[in-house]
């Protein structure tokens, strides 16, 4: 396989709703010599145990020290996490939950995955402010008020209430049935310009794979359909 192949088949890994057919693409970039070799965007592969290295984790997972195809040394897992063995989230101090509401609800925190990574959660200060007043004045379930770590994750702040931060005295009203009606329609809209958009770039990038031409588009995939409201984008 050649580096043509390697990087046509790397830009389809990047179109979504392709699931099984982008499972079967990495084993396909994984086992050609050029993406071992350490290509751009490859993870080296491991060749060869070190003696002592063996060190099982805290979940129960087993993992060692390998030699890699570009000639370092890292840590790769052999076995996973026994059933049962899950950590459970630490308790965190009131401290900890309003430094990482701060961060989630300012101009610096970005999107981490999927067509919007790297741009702004929110689409503008007014956006911004008013989910973040939102958030403090009202309160979610009893069930999303919590005290420990899961409050700490990137997306921490908006799925889980933390008392004494965001856990205001409005409960949050449940959607009506219009309301849910809508957010099905808007759904099942973006869904179908998303894959018709995954289509149409799979076809450009065909394309010029047919012609001899590598894919000239180093955009970062943005499919249509997204609405913006309060704030957010969806």
């Amino acid at each position: 396989m050649s580096y043509h192949h390697v990087h046509f088949i790397r830009h389809i890994l990047r179109v979504p709703f392709l699931g099984k057919i982008k499972n079967n693409l990495r084993y396909v970039i994984m086992s050609c010599p050029f993406s071992q070799a350490g290509g751009a965007g490859s993870r080296a592969t491991k060749v060869d145990e070190i003696p002592g290295t063996r060190r099982e984790l805290s979940n129960g997972a087993v993992g060692a020290m390998f030699t890699l195809t570009n000639g370092k040394k890292g840590f790769r897992i052999i076995s996973g996490a026994k059933v049962g063995m899950r950590v459970p989230p630490r308790a965190i101090t009131q401290a900890e939950a309003q430094a990482a509401f701060d961060k989630y609800y300012s101009k610096i925190n970005k999107v981490r995955r999927g067509p919007r990574k790297g741009t702004p959660v929110f689409a503008s200060t007014q956006g911004l402010r008013s989910a973040r007043t939102y958030d403090i004045r009202h309160s979610r379930d009893p069930r999303k008020i919590i005290t420990d770590s899961r409050y700490l994750s990137p997306s921490g702040p908006r799925q889980w209430d933390y008392p004494g931060v965001d856990a205001g005295p409005v409960v949050r009203k449940p959607r009506s049935a219009a309301q849910l009606a809508a957010l099905a329609r808007g759904r099942a809209a973006t869904g179908t310009n998303r894959r018709r958009a995954a289509f149409s770039e799979l076809g450009a990038m065909s394309q010029n794979y047919d012609a001899g031409k590598p894919y000239a588009n180093e955009k970062v995939y943005k499919p249509a359909g997204f609405q913006q409201q309060g704030g957010y984008w969806w």
